[in-house]
């Protein structure tokens, strides 16, 4: 078997774990109320109207998925797309990297195993799959002469990028793909690229939204970024939209120290680079420069810079991250004196301590990923971040009025109970900044939410009590106040009601 269908087999191990997304959940309800309708059916808080489900297709093939199966196929799905996603991607390198040393081997297995939590079903998850296609037919084109063959190929992502349009929003990644290989494309091949490249702009105006669509993804870096003032609040709330960097100096953690380390050595190998051209040196074991020339290395840093600036865009790196670790020819680019020493003397080949080494890094990666599944519910549904067990409580004990909710738990809420009107879930673009600044205030000003449960007949509270704990100021001031009672309570969930409404 190949290293790549070696790497996608790790890939798609290392994917098997519980749903920890929480915004599975709203997109299988929507996928279940039906898309078509301009308006919000799931909360009852004022939603911006008309809503563009710009994820209508991806919710359609996950809820279609989930019916067959519940949450164990959904999970089972969402592996075998993240093991093609990684095949994909280094597809086109396989026999560049299948001299591979066992160290980089090994690394490369590290970082995936590192990394896996962040291997969820998301609407991005479809988007690198479309990549990973666009990558692969990129290649093809650049070594092949303009055939019937590809232009099928052409008519084929043409399709797929009308798919995208309405999968997930970052679809412009496409037409951006191509235009990182035109620089390396000959005249003719340059010019019909670009002819495409305005083709795969133009799709979205064969939907019925048109400009909405088209615009959609420049909204969703204003909101990434928080450009203007009327997104800054959701740039700097939203933790996934926070850099790692900032989320590693707020609280510690080991994904993301690694993470940090990565763009260290990066930057610093930039540096380096920079200074021995600024030096107008040329030496052949710093010799970088046609790699930082070719389309490798443009969607290479595009992805790592979007990954500093939000958490939720190393998935957009890491596909990119493994081939690069996989093509660096250590014997071309030694370290130190020592190492070009030991590959000179052909110790290496002397003796199997590499193999060695690298056998029991997987033996240890496996066994540890073996030993986690033992500790996974069979349901496959992340019970500390969504209220399982507490929406089973509020099945058997309804209430009359309006419901308060944290917007992580809300999905699942409308999920598993239908006819259950949220305040908020995760689709925060629906919501106004005064609208989202003032939820978060409630989180500090419990006399604010007091106010408000009285005018918009608030009768019960749903909070989580461990894995997001900004709520813990408002369940203090809930326990205390003699308007609330606890009504339930487990290791992740706690609920109020309101017994005088």
């Amino acid at each position: 078997m190949s290293l790549p269908l070696w790497i996608a087999l790790g890939a798609a191990l290392f994917s098997v774990f519980p749903l920890t997304d929480t915004d599975i959940w709203w997109h299988l309800s929507c996928a279940r109320e039906g898309v078509s309708s301009p308006i919000d059916l799931l909360m009852w808080t004022p939603s911006k109207i008309p809503w563009l489900n710009i994820h209508a297709y991806f919710q359609n093939t996950v809820y279609f998925i989930f019916n067959r199966g519940a949450a164990p196929f959904l999970v089972a799905f969402k592996a075998f797309l993240w093991g093609i996603v990684f095949f994909l991607f280094l597809y086109p390198f396989r026999k560049e990297i299948k001299n591979a040393s066992p160290f980089q081997i090994a690394l490369a297995f590290i970082l995936l195993f590192i990394f896996r939590f962040h291997f969820e079903i998301r609407p991005v998850l479809y988007s690198l799959l479309y990549l990973g296609v666009y990558w692969n037919f990129l290649h093809y084109y650049k070594e092949n002469p303009l055939k019937l063959k590809v232009m099928i190929f052409f008519l084929l992502i043409l399709w797929i990028q009308f798919i995208w349009n309405k999968t997930q929003g970052l679809f412009l990644l496409g037409p951006l793909l191509f235009m990182s290989f035109t620089p390396s494309l000959n005249r003719k091949k340059k010019g019909i690229l670009y002819v495409f490249i305005t083709l795969l702009f133009l799709t979205p105006f064969l939907h019925q939204e048109t400009f909405s669509l088209f615009f959609y993804p420049f909204a969703l870096v204003d909101r990434l970024l928080g450009i203007s003032s009327s997104a800054f609040v959701f740039s700097k709330m939203i933790v996934e939209n926070r850099s790692p960097f900032y989320l590693l100096w707020e609280d510690f953690n080991f994904s993301r120290g690694i993470f940090t380390l990565i763009a260290i050595i990066i930057l610093s190998f930039l540096c380096l680079q920079l200074f021995n051209l600024f030096k107008k040196e040329k030496k052949k074991s710093l010799n970088f420069h046609k790699l930082l020339a070719s389309p490798f290395s443009l969607w290479f840093f595009f992805c790592f810079v979007l990954s500093c600036l939000a958490e939720r865009n190393i998935v957009l790196f890491l596909p990119i991250l493994i081939p690069l670790i996989l093509r660096i020819h250590l014997k071309e680019y030694p370290f130190s004196l020592k190492i070009k020493k030991i590959y000179e003397a052909k110790i290496l080949d002397k003796y199997p301590i590499p193999s060695i080494i690298f056998s029991m890094l997987i033996a240890f990666l496996v066994g540890f990923w073996i030993q986690s599944l033992q500790h996974y519910d069979v349901s496959m549904i992340s019970k500390e971040r969504v209220p399982v067990n507490a929406v089973q409580w509020m099945k058997e004990n309804p209430h009359s009025k309006n419901l308060l909710n944290d917007d992580r738990a809300g999905g699942y809420i409308s999920w598993a109970l239908e006819k259950e009107k949220t305040f908020i879930d995760g689709r925060f673009i629906l919501k106004s900044e005064s609208f989202f600044r003032r939820y978060l205030a409630y989180t500090q000003n419990p006399e604010l939410f007091a106010l408000d449960a009285s005018v918009f007949s608030i009768d019960r509270v749903v909070l989580p009590i461990q894995y997001d704990t900004k709520w813990s100021t408002l369940i203090r001031y809930l326990l205390s106040s003699p308007d609330w009672t606890l009504v339930y309570k487990d290791d992740f969930f706690v609920i109020f009601d309101d017994l005088n409404i």
